[in-house]
């Protein structure tokens, strides 16, 4: 309960309904597909690409900083004629005509060492960001292998509990019954057949639960819920 409330972030106590298992069959996906729906919903990929192209613009503007930079600039401004007595009697020069003006600025790269270190910096960035993606794809490789890998195992070792070891020890308690009940087998030999099969019950449970622990931390690893047999 703890594990499943720790994968959809609820509290740990949260009461927990499972569904039958016959609900939740085995994805009949390859890895790769599972992979390649992860690349695409994944929110870490999406952020490890914004962070590559956020880099390759720091590359691009540091290798611009190396070129001058000529700035024009237009300006005009609206002038009203005075209409105050002393405007009125004696109008200044140019009264009321608007003002206009032309700028211009040339930047050159004299700093270069500064630059130099500016397209490192942005080179390192992008390193940066490329290795964190790589980081990104291995989790994600690495998860859905081992589930991939781990969901079958589990299944065939919960048919075995189930289908064979449950069923002998069932039998197997219910000849010692017989048998103690006849005097053939004493009181310990028959508590040691019902903790057999008590334990037998106890790991075809946590089988059961570590088989959909691991189909939950699948669509976790995924990003998306993987459609089953009973979806519609």
């Amino acid at each position: 309960t703890s594990k499943l409330n720790r994968l959809r972030d609820r509290p740990s106590t949260t009461a927990v309904e499972l569904p039958p298992l016959s609900r939740w069959p085995l994805p009949d996906l390859e890895a790769q597909e599972l992979q390649a729906w992860a690349v695409s919903s994944r929110p870490e990929v999406a952020a490890a690409d914004a962070r590559l192209a956020a880099a390759a613009s720091g590359i691009e503007l540091a290798a611009k900083r190396f070129k001058p930079d000529l700035t024009f600039g237009l300006s005009w401004t609206a002038v009203e004629k005075r209409d105050d007595r002393a405007g009125r009697l004696a109008p200044p020069e140019d009264d009321g005509d608007d003002i206009f003006a032309v700028t211009g600025s040339l930047n050159l790269p004299v700093r270069r060492r500064k630059l130099e270190a500016g397209v490192r910096e942005a080179h390192e960035r992008r390193w940066a960001a490329e290795e964190a993606k790589r980081a990104v794809l291995a989790e994600i490789d690495g998860s859905i292998g081992d589930l991939t890998t781990r969901l079958p195992l589990l299944d065939q070792h919960l048919s075995l509990l189930d289908e064979v070891l449950i069923t002998q020890a069932r039998e197997a308690l219910r000849s010692a019954d017989i048998a103690y009940s006849t005097g053939r087998l004493n009181a310990v030999d028959l508590l040691d057949a019902e903790v057999v099969l008590l334990q037998v019950q106890i790991a075809a449970a946590r089988t059961r639960a570590d088989r959909v622990v691991a189909l939950v931390s699948l669509e976790r690893a995924v990003g998306r819920p993987i459609p089953r047999e009973d979806s519609p």
